[in-house]
């Protein structure tokens, strides 16, 4: 389900082309780049909104004729220059209050006369708040458009950078700190500081202001693709990787966007680090997390910190004296490992010696931490071949790869290898009796116990090299190694006699290649010049490769001519391999779903772990390097926004792979406590040091740090969808003005429910804290109440504006260019080049929404079928 971009209407256009001649106000662009936050001078009104009614006009259901909004604005700001109330926190008590109580009584008013009512209310008010020009919103109508929903554009695989632009926007405090130009304070003491010390800049801040300004664009409805376009340069500008369109990893780019913001706004006077002190004997954890605090936030003081940090303590236990050494690091986010199942299903084809079908598949399955000796064992009993008999190797199309050694772990064998375990012959085949015109010279000793033999795994294919395609079933026999070259090209089409073409009999001499695999490099082919083949150089470097398991072994590969595979083998391919039952049953267990909680993924971040032999640690308590340490991991603090990494990446050898696991996280109620370090709670000392990462006013609202808040809520996912070769970048938010879930796919925007945001993509999951959300006074997104709604910080916004009935959709009734909507079925929601977007909400969807005068649009079940059908393709 998506949401495409509109084109504008005629009128609309026509209306916007003669409010250019007349007004000229400034492009998007220019006003986007604009240094004071990227506002422009006057409201902009891009889809040809009619005047603002006043409070007292929209209350008496009458307009007069009034000045422009730019003539009042540039009217209200003389005013607010000349002249400021001596009584500023007494009259704004007094004004809010006669406000609130004015809209409830109207609002309940409303209500019991206009139950069922379809007809729309919108009213924006201007007023004089203690000489300061504000905006307020009147949340009785669906006339606006809900800020923060527009689509980003991608730039060229620029998909990862959308995703988590769209979920920083949504983080209520970190939005209102850009967007009300609450970060130029900061910005601008960084710059004199580093004026009076004369420091180089690092950055110059452009990051953050470009930053900046796509934030106050998607809040102000005036985002334009030039804005993203202009950050992506700067991006790459600062941090050469992401230069260019190549694919990239979206929690990567999160970590250096949060880290080079912080650089940008670091009020840190003091660039180095005090050494730490060694407290193990006596200080307190408290006193310990309480100093490494300290002398991190000494170098470190930022808003973004402040948000985003909290800290680790991480715990070393002596084999030898029992006794535990903490130290204390700072976090902003937390990775957690997925846990995967126990056990691993592995499928190997299994070649008989002279049983019949000579190639089944089977399925076995055994633990995690086996290693191929187990493999073997079980593949041994499954299979009724003796152990000594059993040889594993790996084939692909081209031929061999691999062979294994029992002392291998079981990772080197990854998933969808090709494994096949060979059934070896223990009798030398017998080179006195063929079936053939031309007899085989016999050996009178080739059954002799004395005599040196060799076990030859074969395969065919067409063509030399990597090029060509394995034909026929794979085959072993045990031969003895003084066979000539003739000789030993005799015995292979023997034993191929069943693959060839009926009444077709290999005359004369037969000439094929035979390449050694894992031979001497460049030396790799068998040669008639050397009487005795089998004992050239190349074939003991082979031998020498085999490692333990089985039997001592040489793969051969016979490279035959097109013409004359066609003429002995006919149209032979790949052997067929018959699956026995026990590969469907393993199948079916693997397929279950492995039930995965996000606690599940904390336990197992948390869980202790022994150091390994190499890993060797000075215990400070014994004075001596320690072997076998135990360590463990917990939380020692917690941030006002918590960021999880579900670590769906995992590098396995030379190879990176996708887990798709799917883990069951709460969308409301995160209970972190059980996953807390526990504190003393008689060492209360340096717990003041610990309320705060630093002196951001925000935080005197703060619960005290003897009675921290626990709980969290989800209010951004970022997805990936696809594989480790291709893939693609969505998220999921919860606007912080309606409460309402949406998707952002790129340029689309979609309305989701509660239950869609939980998905096997998810990938970084965003959660704010209840008491950081309760204690700020300005951010309100929980509350369900039309004033409360009206003290949110997006209301403060300068332009942001309603729009007039009419401008959200296109006058035409071609409901197929409409995404499959018509008529006033569309809502207004600002996407690209500031054109309008359908958003579509599901229509289970309770419909009792946090904010009454943000247009939001419901749908019937059959505009939402049409909806589904809209398809965009992707940049």
């Amino acid at each position: 389900m998506s949401v495409e971009t509109q084109e504008t209407s005629e009128d609309g256009k026509e209306a916007a082309e003669n409010e250019d001649q007349t007004s000229a106000p400034r492009s998007a662009e220019e006003g986007a780049s604009d240094s004071e936050g990227g506002f422009t001078e006057s409201p902009r009104n891009p889809a040809g909104l009619s005047r603002t009614p006043t409070f007292s006009e929209t209350m008496s259901g009458t307009e007069s004729s009034a000045p422009s909004p730019t003539v009042l604005l540039r009217v209200k700001k003389r005013v607010s220059k000349r002249s400021r109330p001596s009584f500023r926190s007494v009259g704004k008590l007094v004004q809010k209050m006669v406000r609130h109580m004015s809209l409830f009584s109207q609002l309940q008013s409303k209500e019991t006369s206009t139950v069922g009512s379809s007809s729309p209310r919108e009213s924006v008010v201007s007023t004089e708040d203690s000489g300061t020009q504000r905006n307020s919103v009147i949340f009785s109508g669906g006339k606006l458009p809900v800020p923060g929903l527009s689509g980003l554009r991608n730039h060229g695989n620029t998909c990862f950078m959308n995703a988590i632009l769209q979920c920083l926007s949504n983080t209520d405090m970190l939005a209102e700190y850009f967007v009300l130009n609450q970060y130029k304070s900061d910005l601008s003491r960084i710059r004199r500081w580093r004026d009076s010390t004369r420091l180089k800049p690092v950055t110059r801040g452009e990051v953050t202001e470009d930053f900046a300004k796509i934030l106050k664009a998607l809040w102000s409805c005036q985002y334009t693709p030039k804005l993203t376009s202009d950050f992506k340069n700067t991006v790459a500008k600062y941090a050469s990787q992401y230069s260019g369109y190549n694919q990239h990893d979206a929690f990567e780019f999160l970590l250096w966007l949060l880290d080079k913001v912080h650089e940008d706004l670091n009020c840190a006077s003091k660039r180095g680090y005090k050494k730490a002190k060694l407290g193990h004997k006596k200080s307190s954890d408290e006193h310990l997390a309480a100093e490494a605090q300290a002398n991190h936030q000494r170098c470190n003081s930022s808003f973004m910190y402040d948000l985003f940090q909290a800290q680790y303590r991480s715990s070393l236990t002596c084999p030898s004296c029992h006794r535990q050494s903490n130290t204390f690091d700072p976090y902003i986010c937390i990775s957690l490992p997925l846990p995967q199942r126990q056990t691993r299903a592995i499928y190997p084809a299994v070649v008989y010696h002279r049983r019949k079908p000579r190639n089944t598949r089977i399925g076995v399955s055994l633990h995690q931490d086996s290693s191929v000796g187990d493999l073997r064992k079980l593949i041994a009993d499954k299979a009724d071949i003796p152990l000594n008999q059993l040889v594993l190797t790996e084939i692909y199309f081209d031929g061999f790869q691999r062979s294994f050694s029992d002392d291998q772990p079981l990772s080197v064998v990854h998933d969808g290898d090709c494994i096949y375990a060979f059934e070896a012959p223990l009798e030398v085949t017998d080179l006195s009796c063929t079936n053939d015109d031309t007899p085989v010279p016999a050996t009178s000793n080739s059954q002799d116990p004395e005599q040196e033999k060799l076990l030859l795994l074969v395969v065919n294919k067409t063509g030399a090299g990597k090029q060509g395609k394995r034909f026929g079933p794979p085959f072993a026999l045990h031969v003895p190694r003084n066979l000539t070259f003739s000789d030993l090209q005799k015995v292979l089409l023997h034993s191929m006699a069943d693959m060839t073409r009926e009444g077709i009999r290999p005359q004369g001499s037969v000439r094929f290649q035979m390449r050694v695999v894992g031979g001497l490099a460049g030396k790799c082919y068998l040669t008639e010049d050397d009487n005795m083949c089998l004992y050239m150089p190349t074939v003991d470097k082979a031998l020498s490769g085999c490692g333990s398991g089985g039997m001592e072994h040489v793969k051969l590969v016979l490279e035959w001519e097109q013409e004359t595979k066609a003429c002995l083998f006919g149209n032979t391919c790949e052997e067929k391999v018959e699956e026995l039952d026990s590969v469907r049953q393993q199948r079916t267990m693997q397929q279950q779903p492995l039930n995965v909680t996000l606690s599940d993924c904390f336990r197992l971040h948390t869980k202790e772990e022994k150091l390994g032999p190499e890993d060797g640690w000075h215990c400070p308590f014994c004075k001596k390097v320690q072997h076998g340490t135990t360590k463990k991991l917990s939380l020692w603090s917690l941030p006002d926004i918590l960021i999880i990494q579900l670590k769906r990446f995992k590098q396995v050898g030379m190879r990176r792979m996708k887990l798709y696991t799917s883990v069951d996280f709460p969308v409301s109620n995160l209970d972190m406590k059980p996953h807390v370090a526990r504190r003393n709670p008689g060492n209360s000392g340096g717990l003041g040091l610990l309320t705060s990462w630093s002196p951001w006013r925000r935080h005197q609202h703060r619960t005290a740090a003897r009675h921290p808040d626990y709980f969290y809520d989800l209010y951004a996912v970022c997805n990936h969808h696809g594989n480790m070769t291709g893939g693609h970048y969505t998220a999921f938010s919860k606007n912080p003005v309606d409460g309402r879930w949406y998707k952002f796919d790129d340029t689309k925007v979609l309305g989701v429910s509660d239950e869609d945001v939980q998905t096997s993509d998810a990938y970084i999951l965003f959660y704010q804290s209840r008491s950081s959300r309760m204690g700020s006074l300005s951010s309100t997104s929980g509350s369900s109440t039309c004033s409360s709604l009206s003290d949110h910080w997006v209301n403060r916004i300068p332009n942001l504006l309603p729009r007039s009935d009419g401008s959200s959709h296109d006058d035409t009734s071609d409901t197929e260019d409409h995404g499959g909507f018509s008529g006033d079925s569309r809502p207004f929601v600002r996407s690209v080049h500031g054109m309008s977007a359908s958003v579509r909400y599901p229509s289970s969807r309770s419909q009792e929404l946090l904010s009454d005068g943000w247009d939001s649009g419901n749908y019937s079940d059959s505009e939402a079928d049409k909806a589904s059908n809209m398809t965009e393709s992707r940049v």
